[in-house]
């Protein structure tokens, strides 16, 4: 049954669960309101269920377990809440779970970890608590973990580093604190990391410079210290680092192996020394570079006026010397 986009509204009716060789059920993007009704929990042979973007309330049933032919759970953008029922562990045959914007709250529960199919799996934007499970470290088939806009607390488990065909984790923001494990350095298919807006502390780990495929590592607004280790610059396929909001101190890096894909350099707030890298000038496609509330010194180089592609510019708050060419507003980026 496919009844998407079709301006549907009022509750779905009981005897829905009377369709048991049902496979799809797709009522995405209406103006269905109310409670999930338990007899959904009949529809045994359900394969894919979305009912996202409508108005939907209440808590998740806990029949929704007896689903354990689903492969596709669609409950995004509604009105969702209470704790996600242990018997979500059951449907071992899901691949897609997506819960964000909706109001659950709680702690994750330990049986979620039973979903060793699970390929997608979206939490953000609800009102979790407590701390990230350690065994989702056994869901090994995951690609993609967004859990960004909640309250978690505490460490993230180490345990996440046995998750070795993740692509994309966004845990931002939340209130995690303690080190930033150097076990994620075995995510070698990692793309992007977003731990920003938490409470991190200690260096960044060098083994993070193990995950090759890294294009957008994000890690501002946390507490972490020590100088930048000089093996991120090696990472080729790097398009934008964020360390905004920090305690870093040192020298900028030197140099990035591939000028040509960065686009993002943001380094402000942190205590960074000495003068902008001369290399720096090779970044031809820097669209943004921000470097301002820092301790660096020295004459503006010549270059920053070359990066032709550059929008946005930020260097107060430093001890730079010089002048600003006249014809600054004449870049391409700044037109």
């Amino acid at each position: 049954l496919r009844f998407w986009n079709i301006g549907l509204q009022g509750p779905i009716p009981a005897e829905l669960g009377n369709l048991g060789n049902l496979k799809e059920l797709d009522l995405h993007t209406n103006k269905l309101s109310g409670p999930i009704p338990s007899t959904i929990g009949k529809l045994k042979n359900l394969e894919s269920l979305s009912i996202a973007y409508n108005r939907f309330n209440g808590s998740l049933p806990k029949e929704i377990g007896n689903l354990t032919n689903l492969h596709y759970l669609y409950a995004q953008n509604n009105q969702l809440s209470g704790e996600l029922p242990r018997e979500i562990g059951d449907m071992r045959s899901l691949e897609v779970l997506q819960l964000f914007y909706n109001r659950f709250t709680g702690e994750v529960p330990i049986e979620i970890t039973k979903l060793r199919n699970l390929s997608l799996f979206v939490l953000r934007n609800n009102g979790f608590s407590g701390k990230i499970p350690a065994d989702l470290g056994n869901m090994t088939t995951l690609t993609q973990m967004y859990l960004g806009y909640n309250q978690f607390t505490g460490f993230l488990p180490p345990e996440l580093g046995n998750l070795v065909n993740l692509v994309y984790f966004d845990a931002s923001p939340n209130l995690l604190e303690g080190p930033i494990p150097s076990t994620l350095g075995r995510l070698t298919k990692l793309v992007y990391l977003d731990l920003s807006i938490n409470n991190f502390s200690g260096g960044i780990p060098v083994e993070l410079a193990n995950c090759v495929e890294l294009q957008w590592l994000k890690l501002s607004n946390n507490s972490l210290s020590g100088e930048f280790p000089n093996q991120f610059t090696s990472l080729c396929q790097l398009h934008s680092l964020s360390l905004a909001d920090n305690n870093f101190n040192g020298s900028l890096p030197a140099s990035f192996v591939n000028e040509s894909s960065l686009v993002v350099l943001d380094f402000s707030r942190n205590q960074f020394s000495g003068p902008l890298p001369g290399s720096w000038g090779q970044l031809k496609n820097l669209r943004v570079l921000s470097v301002g509330y820092n301790n660096l010194e020295g004459a503006l180089p010549l270059w920053l006026w070359n990066l032709n592609q550059l929008q946005i510019l930020a260097l107060s708050n430093n001890q730079f010397s010089g002048t600003i060419p006249a014809d600054i507003y004449n870049l391409e980026g700044f037109k």
